[in-house]
């Protein structure tokens, strides 16, 4: 470990107090998430740095699942709402600011409701997931799709060019509807 924290010191060996996240490197050469906390102190009138490393690896396990859990949907993976409407309001800012067109369509499942009352909301979820699966393979990859809600999702896709923003939008309908058209 004190080679590895060499470089975080200055050329004469002295670390600054403080605490910091960085990466520690094991033997095997993986590296994994630390926090690194220096502290100075005096022990019989000399001055010594104490260095405390510490694992955060399920920490940082947590923070990402949490971020996860708040900006995508748990079942299909795609951005939720929330997600949807900051990268919509970003790509709406950028059209704007390049004057450049864009194409945004919502899509709502008809008597989907029909589907959990009748099958269950397990296959209610399947099929979603299907669905996602379809979406999401039969459009650009330039495209963002997000679920809005049970049975509503979303997706727009920017930087269109002018004269063909019509066709662009005809020909992403028609693979829509391709995709949603075989049985489930």
């Amino acid at each position: 470990i004190t080679e590895w924290l060499t470089p975080l010191g200055s050329n004469d060996g002295a670390y600054p107090s403080g605490q910091w996240e960085t990466t520690a490197r094991r033997r095997t050469g993986s590296t994994f998430p630390v926090e690194l906390t220096v502290s100075e102190t005096r022990i019989d009138g000399r001055p010594q740095r104490i260095m405390i490393v510490r694992d955060i690896t399920d920490r940082k396990l947590t923070q990402e699942r949490l971020t996860f859990l708040a900006n995508y949907d748990s079942l299909t993976g795609l951005p939720n709402r929330v997600l949807f409407r900051d990268r919509l309001a970003q790509a709406m800012a950028r059209a704007r600011r390049t004057g450049t067109p864009m194409a945004l369509m919502f899509l709502d499942l008809d008597r989907f409701k029909e589907v959990n009352d009748t099958f269950g909301h397990g296959a209610g979820d399947r099929g979603l997931e299907a669905l996602t699966e379809r979406l999401t393979s039969a459009l650009p990859a330039e495209t963002v799709l997000g679920r809005l809600a049970g049975d509503e999702f979303a997706l727009f896709i920017d930087g269109i060019s002018e004269g063909t923003a019509r066709e662009v939008v005809r020909l992403l309908s028609q693979d829509i509807l391709a995709a949603v058209a075989q049985p489930f």
